[in-house]
């Protein structure tokens, strides 16, 4: 995650990956590449989220629900990288992870215009 400091004020950024580079879901690879295209900003603030998509309970116990605008590729990755679902959402939709391990996770959502990925921790 990034944050800039500016004049007193915090923002949180998030990083637009360049989709025509090999690693562009933003996730370290052993000897991979990826390229930050922009930066999105947005203040912080306390229990704060996206106006694009949410994902909750997080923590949870492995049904995530996921509210989006538009229409997203979804993806999820464990800690090591290894895709365990794929698939498209629009709107309201709930992702089961709950057969999985406990840890932590990774939700890529990608629109036409924008892509983030969110960290989940399945409990």
């Amino acid at each position: 995650s990034f944050r800039i400091f500016s004049n007193g004020e915090e923002m949180n950024a998030q990083a637009v990956y360049n989709f025509s580079m090999q690693n562009h879901d933003g996730l370290f690879a052993e000897n991979g590449l990826s390229m930050i295209e922009a930066f999105k900003l947005g203040a912080t603030g306390m229990g704060e989220q996206s106006q694009a998509y949410s994902i909750y309970p997080n923590p949870g116990n492995g049904e995530f629900n996921i509210d989006v605008v538009g229409d997203f590729d979804v993806q999820v990755t464990n800690a090591q990288g290894q895709v365990i679902f794929v698939g498209e959402i629009s709107g309201n939709s709930v992702i089961n992870l709950s057969g999985q391990p406990e840890g932590i996770y990774f939700i890529r959502l990608t629109g036409d215009t924008s892509s983030m990925i969110e960290k989940v921790i399945v409990k």
